[in-house]
């Protein structure tokens, strides 16, 4: 051994391992443990620039001899750790991380480590603990503020989330998965833009990644900016060139507020000649590439008024072949076990559409199960349905084929999809079929194309006689809309008129609907109101996101040269506030092609506010009509567009007649809301669709 030579080589190798010159370090600290075999520096910091050149091979026994030599070496036994784990050798990493631990209570590293592989296992409070503890000792540390964050966001603790990644990217500016997943956790706030922001980043410092990419061109879609969105997508598909979705997920891409009617025509033939390349794909999609390519039908198609069956049964003709239909094993219930599907981001509306029916069913006929999306699904629906009779809770993660199995595993008869359509998960696991019967209704409004979607049960005034051929489902009638809704709480006054500036002798016709829903043929409807009406102004309420708002601002300035100054945008208002204005507004518009459902039609009915509606062919331009006919009032549902204009500008300008109408509606809700004969009819749809299918 020759100890000058040893230290003057592991010198040089210190000097060099901070450069960042690796190989040059390797050598020289092999160069030292050749003078001094058992030189602990020596043989630690080998093994580490080893694990650094990518050999944690190479590393492991090297840092095995030093942990020997040191068993009380922090440092030692935490770096041994991570080239274990490197190795997928997870227990003994856990062993060595926490000895390092006990051995150095302080060391922050060994702390974040030991936390990080709690986490990959599932135990999240140990491994929240443990990422606190190492920023007790460490506040600077990015690594631990981002873990924390990413884990946060798993427990669906957005906020919270929201705040340790922000910290991380003050931290760590120029890390590009921090801003990535920072870009995801203020889109569970709404704040799209900044999103956009943070990927955008994401991308300009890792311009390969594909989640960046793909979060990028999803948030410019959904912010209404669709060239960017297409040439974001365009990028992906360079990066990712083995992916036969992505250019259909670029042919998906369609602005929000429809520009035009010839848009809306190119707008299927894109998506026509995309599943034509698609169909000659040898090689199907998994259901995992599938749901990040968000591969289902544009949820857009609803509302720009057209046949779109073809187009939703040519998705799901190619999902089929990714994702192949199982028997389902042989059981048998005391009771039907009815289960309601909602998936995450959807809680809400269920709550309000359907906590009525579910709190109504016959438990004593029916087993019935709310499954819900994990992690907050649970605790956002169950206090809305805690004084109804007790439920089952069936809670769905993970990835798809994870979810069928435990749906699978609760043996139901009847799933009853919520929507289906409106995101990738209640989609794609419909395919699966994990129940005997699988039926979807007025919830997302249309056919959903699939084979193993069973029926879609509606009611007889949301059809006309040649409806069941706008159906992949068998067609199922009830006489009474299948909805058992609450009275919303009206004020008795409101000054929000008065508040927003809207003059008392002005007449406002409100358009309470989603802008998405407002179509290009809608615009001649507005043109002639103000036309007739010289009193009149037109109101819609804003979209949350800006640029939504502004893609309908600037086609009403093209198709309404008139309206200037007649045609306003209201901010968005609590509920007390939105009812109160809808209370006060002269008239409410339904909108064309996709109408109001059950939640604006019957806010604007309990407010006395009569409805002018167009029906369509389809259910979804339909409720409206069909909610006037179930109250037995003559309301004014329009033949054409010219009869839309005349009824609305007869009802603000006659008050007389105005009022009897508000009378009529506000006498026949008792025949609309809280409607337990709906409930029982329900039931024996049910019953029915259970008996046909062989069970029960």
């Amino acid at each position: 051994m020759n100890k000058p030579r040893a230290e003057q080589a592991f010198a040089r190798a210190q000097a060099l391992h901070q450069a960042g010159q690796l190989r040059e370090a390797e050598r020289e600290y092999h160069n030292a443990l050749v003078e001094s075999p058992q030189w602990l520096p020596a043989l630690h910091l080998r093994g580490v620039v080893l694990a650094q050149l990518g050999s944690p091979q190479a590393a492991l026994p090297l840092l095995e001899r030093a942990a020997a030599l040191a068993p009380g070496d922090g440092s030692v036994l935490n770096n041994l750790g991570r080239v274990q784990l490197q190795l997928g050798l997870s227990a003994p990493a856990e062993r060595s991380f926490r000895a390092a631990l006990a051995a150095a209570p302080g060391l922050a590293e060994a702390a974040f480590n030991l936390g990080n592989l709690c986490k990959a296992s599932g135990r999240l409070d140990e491994a929240e603990a443990l990422l606190h503890h190492t920023l007790t000792r460490q506040p600077s540390h990015a690594g631990a503020h981002y873990n924390l964050g990413n884990l946060h966001r798993e427990r669906g603790n957005h906020r919270s989330a929201l705040e340790y990644l922000e910290r991380a990217v003050a931290l760590r500016p120029a890390w590009a998965d921090a801003r990535n997943n920072l870009g995801t956790a203020l889109l569970e706030w709404d704040r799209a833009a900044e999103a956009c922001e943070q990927f955008a980043e994401a991308v300009r410092l890792a311009p390969d990644s594909a989640s960046a990419l793909r979060n990028l061109a999803q948030t410019l879609d959904r912010q209404g900016h669709a060239e960017a969105s297409r040439a974001t997508y365009r990028r992906l598909q360079q990066i990712e060139p083995g992916n036969p979705l992505h250019a259909l997920t670029t042919a998906s891409v369609f602005p929000p507020v429809a520009p035009d009617l010839a848009s809306i025509e190119a707008y299927y033939q894109g998506l026509h000649a995309a599943l034509d390349a698609l169909g000659s794909t040898p090689t199907p999609a998994s259901p995992e590439v599938m749901a990040k390519a968000s591969a289902y039908p544009p949820f857009l198609l609803n509302y720009l008024g057209l046949q779109d069956l073809p187009l939703r049964r040519r998705y799901a003709e190619w999902v089929r072949r990714c994702i192949p239909e199982e028997p389902l094993p042989t059981f048998a219930n005391d009771r039907p076990h009815l289960g309601f599907v909602v998936t995450a981001g959807h809680e809400g509306v269920f709550i309000k559409c359907m906590r009525g029916l579910i709190g109504q069913i016959d438990r004593a006929r029916f087993r019935v199960t709310v499954v819900y999306s994990e992690p907050n699904g649970r605790k956002i629906i169950e206090p809305a349905l805690s004084t109804g009779p007790a439920l089952e809770w069936l809670g769905l993660s993970g990835e798809l084929p994870a979810m069928n199995a435990a749906l699978r595993a609760a043996a139901f008869d009847l799933l009853y999809w919520w929507e289906v359509g409106s995101d990738a998960t209640n989609y794609l696991l419909p395919f699966y079929r994990a129940a005997r019967v699988q039926c979807t209704s007025w919830g997302w409004p249309c056919s959903s194309g699939i084979p193993t979607m069973d029926a879609f049960i509606s009611a007889v005034g949301l059809e006309t006689h040649d409806a069941a051929a706008r159906y992949s489902e068998r067609l199922v009638c009830m006489q009474r809309l299948p909805v058992h809704y609450a009275r919303p709480p009206v004020p008795e006054q409101s000054d929000v008129r008065q508040r927003l500036g809207i003059a008392p002798e002005k007449h406002l016709y409100l358009c309470q609907q989603n802008l998405r829903k407002v179509h290009p043929d809608f615009d001649p409807l507005v043109a002639g109101i103000l036309q007739a009406d010289p009193a009149a102004v037109v109101a819609f309420i804003s979209d949350s996101q800006p640029s939504v708002t502004a893609l309908l601002v600037s086609r009403l300035e093209r198709t309404v040269p008139r309206g200037q100054g007649r045609i306003l945008f209201l901010p968005r208002q609590p509920e007390v506030d939105y009812l109160g204005l809808l209370k006060a507004a002269e008239v409410a518009l339904d909108t064309t092609h996709y109408g109001g459902g059950a939640n604006t039609v019957y806010d604007a009915f309990a407010c006395g506010t009569p409805l002018v509606t167009l029906p369509t062919d389809y259910c979804r331009g339909r409720y409206a009509s069909a909610a006037y006919a179930q109250m037995a009032v003559e309301g004014p549902v329009a033949r054409d567009a010219v009869d839309y204009v005349q009824h609305a500008v007869r009802l603000a300008c006659d008050p007389v007649w105005r009022a009897r109408l508000s009378r009529q509606i506000l006498a026949g809700l008792g025949r609309l809301l809280d409607d337990a004969a709906a409930v029982r009819e329900f039931e024996q749809t049910v019953l029915r669709l259970l008996e046909a299918a062989g069970s029960h």
